[in-house]
């Protein structure tokens, strides 16, 4: 499709959404910077980066952007969504390859994080709705926007597409989802909640964190993040399909889910010995009823 063609398309249909032409790591694209529609299903803005070099078949990839803490910085919560949607730090070289390098459209969501909250990685706070830990935050007042998270990074992908596709980029209705350390982790922790729009994982420096579609492993409970023990109606015809790459550079030693046995006690505020616990609420080690710390992977 020719440039001015593409832009004369998206401009249609787009409505209040804007359309600009936009340098990713000095590279001249097009970006459709789309504004948050609860409507539609989604709380925050994000945008759309074409390459004017487009694949002739595109893929869409969804980026795990990972915005920094910028809540010290920000007066205003729209403040802090503005520096959201200019913070482009985690759009890694993988990212810049498929959009870049292979012409793929990328969306790039911009949900902030502050003190106290990181919802970039979809963690069981996300999951549950569960925002108590955040609950003395300067911004507390706006948690209720990050209810049913995934369901909201789920409607930015399907607005998307509907967008690119009444446009004349005709892309699949299942992306690709890429990201490095804590988006790794959201783009393994996403393909379990919403495998049904996901068509392959590509997830770097997960530090051994991989979710997994799996409920119990000999009396070990994985729940949500790490398994699918409390996910209800889990749809594993539509996960099986996914097709996941994970990598690692040789240089990256750390390894979250191998325990150290060392340090697993604790002192709780209490002065009570406590041992700890992982994302699924088991003890980390796994202890067996003896008492006895037992890693369960071999």
């Amino acid at each position: 499709m020719k440039e001015n063609v593409f832009l004369y398309a998206i401009i249609i249909i787009t409505g209040d959404d804007s359309v600009e032409e936009f340098k990713l790591r000095g590279v001249l694209t097009w970006c459709i910077d789309v504004e948050p529609n609860s409507k539609l299903g989604f709380n925050f803005p994000f945008k759309i980066v074409v390459p004017k070099k487009l694949n002739d078949s595109p893929e869409l990839v969804y980026a795990c952007n990972l915005p920094m803490d910028m809540s010290d910085n920000c007066s205003s919560f729209d403040e802090l969504i503005q520096y959201a949607k200019n913070d482009f730090g985690s759009i890694d070289p993988m990212l810049i390859h498929l959009c870049l390098g292979n012409g793929y459209p990328m969306i790039i969501p911009a949900i902030p994080r502050f003190k106290d909250f990181r919802p970039n990685f979809l963690g069981s706070d996300c999951f549950k709705n569960d925002f108590k830990k955040s609950k003395n935050s300067k911004f507390k007042d706006y948690l209720y926007m990050y209810e049913n998270l995934a369901d909201q990074h789920k409607a930015m992908m399907e607005y998307a597409i509907e967008i690119l596709n009444a446009s004349g980029i005709n892309v699949d209705d299942k992306l690709i989802i890429s990201g490095y350390s804590e988006g790794a982790k959201f783009a393994s922790h996403f393909a379990l909640l919403h495998p049904e729009i996901i068509k392959a994982v590509i997830a770097g420096g997960t530090g051994g964190a991989i979710s997994m579609p799996v409920s119990n492993i000999e009396g070990y409970q994985f729940t949500y993040p790490m398994g699918i023990s409390d996910i209800q109606s889990f749809d594993f015809d539509a996960f099986k399909n996914i097709s996941f790459f994970y990598y690692m550079g040789d240089a990256d030693k750390s390894d979250s889910a191998i325990p150290n046995f060392e340090i697993y006690h604790y002192k709780n505020d209490k002065g009570e010995d406590c041992i700890l616990k992982d994302e699924c609420g088991n003890a980390t080690p796994f202890i067996d009823e003896n008492g006895v710390p037992k890693f369960i992977f071999r």
